[in-house]
């Protein structure tokens, strides 16, 4: 190989292509190591690489081999290497990995580690930024490792050029550490036993006359050294190295010795004349050795001598091999000798010399000397290699001459190609040379072609190329192979005509391949890409393939035509991708197993609307889904929960807990309430109490409360709390945590429900472990359920409090505790009026049966002494114990999931877990007191509309709860809304909350229970002319929203209150002396506006979202917490704003539904006419503001209408005074953070700490931002579209 071949390996990154041999015997020859590994690997090698430093021996240990091709497996070829030893000794083979470093060789001896280092640390070098983090000098062998930070583009740039150091020439080559670690190794073994580096002189290196004494020979040599000399040209044997370039004859070539020749020559001359000075005998020497002190000459091989005198003195006859002949005139031999006649005769396979008999006897003896230099490589070449080889023996001398080898190639043996060379790189690059020029190619033919290669013509086409084309064509019929060999020239013309004369006389074959089922809508889906490259190659080939994919029967149809060849392999790669589809099973069961659930998700998935949903979903995801029906599975689907009987109606007489009910015959079979299986009902004065045996988590109330254990990292060691852990998860624990932070002290924390739970809060009672101190249970439950009567909360569920093992509070001293204050709540609160008591082990029921039994007034029903009917239990409707209950059977169903690999497989199977829960369990509550009231025929009318649309509604009390598919839990809701509108069952008086009025009435503004009845009375303005009443706004919603028409724009005539007003607050806001002042405010010289119209925007989707927000700053009021007004907002003990807020007393003094004490106000915000209608539909959004704002990214307002005047336009070049526009916005401003400096804000800085970046999770964040500073007008920032609802449009002219 060429010195530079690891640099062109580097370079073509074909790294997974070679192979490192380690530990190779000596004895192994490179023919037989290449042919091991290729048995080793199943792969053909394609050439092997030893290193062979410039003047020295090759380094034979360690070899890197290239193969044709990637292996596989490589740990399947080290076994085998193991196994299989070489030579009796085992070889180490691994694949070759990217390079590490540099090695530099041909180091001078007098070149340092540093000037190495430095040298290639240049940026010249190794290029811009290149820094070497290592170099080590191996002295001994003169070669150097270097290691870079970045290596791959150190290696584009050295390579680029060659370098030197002290005048001498440096090989450099990517460090491969497998290989080179070994190679320096050895290279340092082979300096100690001291060969490495030395020029064997030619007395040295062993003839035919082996048992010569070479160190007498080299003893003789220093003691007549003075009387030698250094010989010259004119000596009468000169020795020339094999570096030759021209012919002397036909068959050898060598330098010509006339002067001239340009720096080869002189190259050749200065190395010859050193050589000769080195190994060059003279008479005088040999005169010295007798013929006694030489050993014969060997028997084998001895060649055959002639001994003859000629007039001139004495000849001699030697038949030689006729390589080795060549080998001499190629070395240019016969004319080294002036004194002696030498004439090579190759084709006779004779030399003869011709001379004085010393002279004959040094010339033979320099010729013999020559010939042990010789070494001969082989390799055995291919039947079709070998006649081709055979027949064109000059164009082998041609191209050997053509690429300046100086080697003899010939064949023997038939199939075994020789090549002899002066040295053992030159034989193996002769060889080399021979077979690059040579190809091979396999073509495959098949059943199609059987008749054309057994015809005459293909006969004949076979005779005209080995004639005219000069290739060899052999048939492997056995693996359905055509083998074409030949020159390069020659043989691509050979191939081609082959190639095209099989394409012309192959019989087309036809293939079809059919897919069925969900597999075949994958196959549609999620193959179309590669089906598309099938079809292009099968193109390729003249051939065609046909789709056809029919998502009605769910069957593809691929057809092809065309090569034999081509067909069949298409046919197996696409029965390998149809082989491939993964299939899986998604489990309703997993999805959700609560109640119907299984049920409904059954039904919808098997209704019109769930293949539609299905087939989108395949589309979206490129996966096929195929629904399949159980055999004798089914699902018992109730469309509707039993509507619970009206109070009075059909309740049984249970005035005392001894009495019977006559139901005038057989008791009916009592359903279980709630999955509770026994239980019982009281009265204390208005306050109903429910002892059930269960648990609590599945209890359906307004307040579950949960038991914690008091101390850090206690949440969830008591049993009540894993339980609501287990039905909740992690979220449940999170929202407790949150709530927690800054309230450490408080015994009673309340959390929004979690997810599984059926209650509006749950209420955590933190007490300590039971230490016979009563009184802080008394406190905890008194606390609890005074918040709970503050929250408005008609009815709260316990357990048994801390009666576990872990807080071990005695049973009885627990069911005192709760049932007597029970009863305080019963003569106190209003809001309560049913107290559950959940408990999970029947003999605390027994211990709270007992103690209830002994203070109540009645017992309205009890399940552990009677059969009969509880008065709020549900009942079917049609009859007075359920039995002809409307129910569905609902075909179970198995969903099997087709994906074009597993782990696609199982990424689709989660999203479509969670888009058939999302899509077909899709819940929704509504709430109103007149669903307590509704007559059964309004109640049919309901289950008639939800059952059409495969909708499972459940009432509860005021509660109707939607379940089903998410288009169809919207429609039917309004159908249901539409019906409870228009029921004419009496009720009491309804408040736009739900809630009756005389709940809400008699609390004391600024108190807890005002806000938190200010929450639940929050509601459109009174004022507003469209949806008005609670139902309508949710039915104007519903149809708004299908109609696309969400906002209402409503004139305010001149007559109405409203409208002086704003009128008022336009004006007495203008400051015409600010008018053209400020950066906003170019090109505007005019000195007052004058209202043309003013529109009022009804939206209630956008009011709803902003309602929202202002019921949480109701609920914070409702928790002590305050929002201080701007005029009181002080800073260090100063007053930090320059007053109270200018449309502020305008909007208190106008009963406009401002919540002040939240600090809502309402605020001017200039725009120009092309976002109006955008504003108006969606709202102004924080989103889009300017990043140039001066305060960050937020909806910016102004107290002034002079400033919102300023925005009124397109831009200020374009300013225009008719027909302009302004917003009348509220704005909850909530906490306000005052600044007096531009600061860009992402959202209001934190109220604790201050930081605009803080982490802490228990502080909080200031609501908005005021801008009260040196600047013309204050400026007030939101930076939530939720806290800003624009109410008014107000229109006007600008007045000069």
């Amino acid at each position: 190989m060429a010195n530079r071949e690891l640099t062109k390996l580097w370079l073509s990154h074909k790294e997974e292509y070679i192979l490192v041999i380690k530990n190779i015997p000596q004895k192994v020859t490179d023919e037989t190591l290449h042919n091991y590994i290729e048995v080793i690997s199943k792969v053909d090698v394609d050439h092997l690489y030893f290193h062979s430093p410039t003047n020295g021996e090759k380094v034979r240990q360690v070899a890197l081999v290239h193969l044709k091709e990637k292996i596989a497996d490589i740990s399947s070829v080290k076994e085998k290497a193991k196994k299989k030893p070489i030579e009796g000794q085992v070889v180490h083979i691994d694949l070759l990995n990217n390079p590490s470093g540099i090695i530099v060789f041909d180091i001078p001896r007098e070149a340092t580690q540093d000037e190495i280092e430095l040298y290639f640390d240049r940026s010249q070098i190794a290029g811009v930024g290149a820094e070497v983090e290592s170099c080590t000098l191996q002295e001994k062998v003169q070669i150097a490792v270097l290691f870079y930070k970045s290596l791959d583009s150190v290696l584009e740039n050295i390579f680029k050029s060659r370098h030197k150091i002290r005048g001498k020439d440096l090989t450099v080559e990517p460090y491969y550490d497998a290989f080179h670690g070994e190679v320096i190794a050895a290279l340092k073994g082979m300096e100690t036993n001291g060969h490495h580096g030395h020029y064997l002189t030619m007395i040295e290196r062993k003839s035919g006359y082996e048992s010569m004494n070479i160190r007498k020979v080299e003893e003789s040599i220093e003691i007549r050294k003075d009387n030698v000399g250094n010989r010259t040209s004119n000596s009468s044997i000169r020795i020339l190295s094999a570096d030759m370039t021209e012919y002397e004859d036909d068959e050898g070539y060598q330098m010509p010795l006339a002067s001239g020749g340009g720096d080869e020559r002189k190259d050749f001359e200065k190395q010859k004349q050193k050589k000769f000075t080195e190994t060059t005998r003279s008479e005088h020497i040999y005169s010295e050795i007798n013929e006694e002190d030489l050993p014969p000459i060997p028997a084998t091989p001895r060649p055959s001598v002639k001994r003859s005198e000629v007039a001139d003195g004495y000849s001699e006859k030697i038949n030689m091999d006729k390589g080795k002949i060549i080998l001499l005139k190629i070395r240019g031999f016969s004319k080294e000798c002036a004194a002696c006649q030498i004439d090579l005769n190759s084709d006779k396979d004779e030399i003869t010399f011709i001379g004085s008999q010393d002279v004959v006897m040094a010339a033979k003896l320099c010729m013999y000397q020559c010939l042990e230099e010789s070494v001969e490589e082989t390799k055995y070449v291919s039947k079709g290699f070998a006649a081709i080889l055979k027949e064109k023996s000059s164009w082998i001398k041609d191209t050997l001459k053509k690429e300046k080898i100086h080697a003899y190639c010939t064949l023997k043996d038939d199939n075994l190609l020789c090549c002899q060379a002066f040295s053992k790189p030159l034989a193996e690059k002769g060889i080399k040379t021979i077979m690059a020029n040579l190809e091979k190619v396999e073509i495959p033919y098949n059943e199609g072609h059987f008749k054309y290669v057994n015809s005459k013509e293909w006969t004949d086409l076979v005779s005209k190329l080995k004639n005219q084309n000069k290739v060899e064509v052999e048939m492997n019929k056995d693996k359905k192979l055509i083998v074409v060999t030949g020159k390069k020239g020659d043989f691509q013309t050979a191939k081609d005509l082959i190639k095209r004369e099989l394409n012309k006389h192959a019989e087309a074959k036809s293939e079809k391949i059919e897919i069925k089922g969900s597999k075949s809508v994958c196959f549609h889906h999620g193959m179309q890409d590669k089906l598309e490259k099938i079809k292009t190659d099968i193109s390729k080939r003249n051939g065609s393939l046909q789709y056809k994919h029919d998502p009605r029967k769910q069957t593809t149809v691929i057809e092809m035509k065309g090569d034999s060849a081509i067909v069949e392999d298409k046919k197996a790669e696409i029965s390998q991708l149809v082989a491939a589809i993964w299939q899986g099973s998604v489990d309703l069961q997993k999805i959700s197993n609560k109640g119907n659930d299984p049920a409904i998700m059954s039904r919808s998935l098997d209704s019109s609307s769930g293949k539609k949903f299905l087939s989108t979903f395949e589309e979206k995801h490129k996966c096929g889904i195929e629904i399949e029906r159980k055999k004798d599975s089914t699902h018992d689907l109730h469309p509707v929960k039993p509507l619970p009987v009206v109070h009075g109606a059909e309740k049984p007489d249970l005035q005392r807990r001894n009495t019977t009910p006559d139901f005038g015959g057989a008791r009916p079979k009592q359903p279980q309430q709630d999955g509770h299986s026994n239980f019982s009902s009281y009265r204390i004065d208005q306050l109903e109490i429910i002892l059930k045996e269960g648990n609590i988590v599945h209890e359906r109330s307004g307040v579950l409360v949960n038991v914690v254990a008091a101390g850090e990292n206690n949440f969830n060691k008591s049993r009540i709390t894993q339980a609501f852990m287990r039905k909740c998860g992690p979220e449940f624990e999170q929202k407790y945590v949150q709530a927690k932070k800054g309230e450490e002290t408080r015994s009673v924390i309340f959390t929004d429900k979690s997810p599984g739970l059926k209650c509006r809060e749950v209420c955590h009672l933190e007490i300590p472990k039971w230490t016979g101190d009563k009184s802080i249970l008394y406190k905890a439950i008194r606390d609890c359920l005074r918040q709970c009567s503050i929250r408005n909360h008609d009815c709260v569920a316990f357990s048994a409090v801390g009666t576990g093992q872990l807080l071990k509070y005695p049973v009885h001293e627990v069911v005192n505790c709760l049932v007597s204050e029970a009863k305080v709540t019963a003569q106190r609160s209003k809001c309560i009026t049913k107290i559950k008591f959940v408990i999970f082990d029947s003999a605390t029921v027994g211990a709270f049966k007992e103690k209830l039994d002994r203070l109540s007034e009645s017992v309205i029903y009890d399940r552990h002494r009677h059969d009969s009917l509880p008065s709020d239990s549900k009942e079917a409707i049609g009859s007075k114990d359920g039995s002809d209950r409307p129910k569905l059977t609902v075909q179970a169903i198995s969903v099997e999931l087709f994906a074009v690999s597993k782990a696609e497989g199982e990424k689709i199977r989660k999203i479509l877990s969670k888009e058939i829960k999302d899509t077909f369990l899709f819940e929704e509550d509504y709430k109103h007191d007149k669903i307590k009231s509704i007559s059964k025929e309004t109640w049919k009318k309901m289950t008639s509309a939800a059952m059409k649309d495969h909708v499972w509604i459940e009432k509860d009390r005021d509660t109707l709860t939607f379940k089903g598919q998410k288009d169809n839990v919207k429609g039917t809701k309004t159908q249901i809304l539409e019906i409870l509108l228009n029921d004419k069952t009496d009720s009491h008086a309804v408040s736009p909350s739900g809630r009756n009025s005389n709940h809400q009435s008699g609390n004391k503004k600024g108190t807890p229970g005002y806000w938190l009845q200010q929450c639940d009375e929050a509601d459109v303005p009174a004022y507003w002319k469209h949806f008005q009443g609670y139902l309508r706004q949710i039915i104007s919603k519903g149809k708004g929203a299908i109609l696309g028409d969400k906002a209402k724009r409503v004139t305010i005539g001149s007559e109405d209150p409203m409208y002086k007003n704003i009128i008022q607050l336009v004006i007495k806001t203008w400051d015409a002396a600010k008018v053209g002042h400020g950066a906003d405010a170019k090109n505007l010289s005019h000195s007052s506006i004058n209202v043309t119209k003013i529109e009022r925007i009804e939206n209630y989707g956008l009011f709803d979202k902003y309602l929202t927000t202002k019921k949480k700053f109701y609920r914070r009021l409702a928790d002590g917490k305050t929002c201080t007004a701007l005029e009181k907002v002080y800073a260090g003990g100063n007053k930090i704003s320059s007053g109270p807020i200018k449309t502020a007393h305008r909007s208190m003094t106008a009963d406009l539904d401002l919540a002040s004490y939240a600090n809502e106000h309402w605020f001017f915000h200039g725009t120009s006419d092309q976002y109006v209608d955008n504003i108006i539909n969606k709202g102004l959004d924080d989103r889009l503001g300017g990043d140039k704002g001066m305060f960050g990214r937020g909806i910016y307002a102004a107290e002034s209408s002079t400033k919102a005047d300023q925005y009124a336009d397109e831009s200020s070049s374009k300013r225009q005074n008719k027909d302009r526009k302004m917003l009348l916005t509220r704005l909850l401003l909530g906490n306000m953070y005052v600044t007096k400096e531009a600061k860009q804000f992402k959202t209001p800085p934190c109220a604790d700490c201050l930081k605009t970046d803080c982490t802490k999770g228990h502080h909080t964040l200031f609501d908005s931002v005021v801008a009260d500073g040196k600047w013309l007008f204050r400026e007030f920032i939101v930076y939530r579209s939720e806290q800003c609802y624009p109410e008014y449009l107000i229109t006007y002219d600008r007045v000069r």
